[in-house]
């Protein structure tokens, strides 16, 4: 059934030569390649957390790393097509695999390679290449975070990538999606270190006015582009219920209060200096 209700759509749009309206030139389709089929193989895709990454210096093209069906992820690269003012997804990589089931990619481009953080059941999967459409070598794993909740990981304005997400671990809570940390991420003797823990959100030291037996849930951190030294991280905080109780569970419905604490927060990233911008303009 997955391959019937699970998919990725994209509709693009441009500034109009006025410049006081949008144009829009593909109205929403599903996301495919420029042949029309998912890579050989795929029944379904779902698409990352994470904005695509820039790979040319004039931001024509652009990769993400989307997750398809058995547990597999590939790289997706697009490409400005100018005479048709879109973008056309021209190449796939080769699936990235492990032994575990991988979802919910992260793709970032550090100094000098490329890195892919995937969910696992109970962690996150770490890939590292040069070359972001080739034939990725094998996952390697971090002792931490612990979870099974979703994360997300950018290379920030200053530089330095770094991941979000919980860790049921170091949760005073021993709960996987509260408080929301964020760790400095690096290299070190070929392998990924995780390092400088710290709490981006709590929702018990914030006082969110969410039942504790409903359970908020601080998740789906996105990071925005910078401002001089300010950078926005937004992240949703939501109860862990819905209009009617989960079947075969306790879990009661999300009251009124609940439901008018839910939304989406944000926290501040402020740098020691000016962070250049990220986008310059002619």
């Amino acid at each position: 059934m997955l391959d019937r209700t699970i998919d990725a759509e994209w509709v693009q749009f441009r500034l109009n030569d006025a410049e006081d309206d949008i144009d829009v030139v593909q109205p929403v389709a599903k996301l495919r390649p420029k042949d029309g089929a998912l890579p050989a193989g795929a029944g379904w895709m779902n698409q990352t957390f994470c904005a695509a990454v820039p790979t040319t210096e004039r931001a024509d093209e652009w990769v993400q790393c989307n997750h398809f069906d058995r547990g597999r992820l590939a790289v997706l690269k697009m490409r400005y097509d100018a005479e048709a003012k879109r973008y056309v997804w021209v190449a796939t990589s080769p699936f990235l695999t492990d032994k575990r089931p991988l979802s919910e990619a992260s793709l970032v481009r550090s100094d000098n390679e490329w890195l892919v953080s995937a969910r696992t059941a109970g962690g996150i999967a770490w890939f590292r290449s040069k070359d972001p459409l080739a034939t990725w070598p094998a996952a390697t794993f971090t002792a931490e975070p612990v979870l099974s909740a979703p994360h997300t990981t950018f290379r920030c304005a200053d530089g330095l990538v770094r991941l979000f997400g919980g860790d049921r671990q170091a949760s005073p809570q021993k709960y996987d999606r509260d408080p929301m940390y964020v760790w400095d991420v690096a290299s070190a003797d070929g392998d990924v270190v995780l390092a400088n823990r710290r709490v981006v959100f709590d929702s018990t030291a914030a006082k969110v006015a969410i039942r504790a037996e409903v359970r908020p849930r601080v998740d789906f951190a996105a990071l925005f582009p910078p401002h001089g030294r300010v950078q926005i991280v937004a992240f949703s905080v939501t109860p862990r219920a819905y209009n009617f109780p989960y079947e075969g569970t306790t879990i009661p419905p999300a009251t009124a209060a609940d439901k008018a604490a839910s939304g989406l927060y944000f926290a501040r990233i402020t740098y020691a200096t000016d962070v250049p911008p990220a986008w310059r303009f002619e």
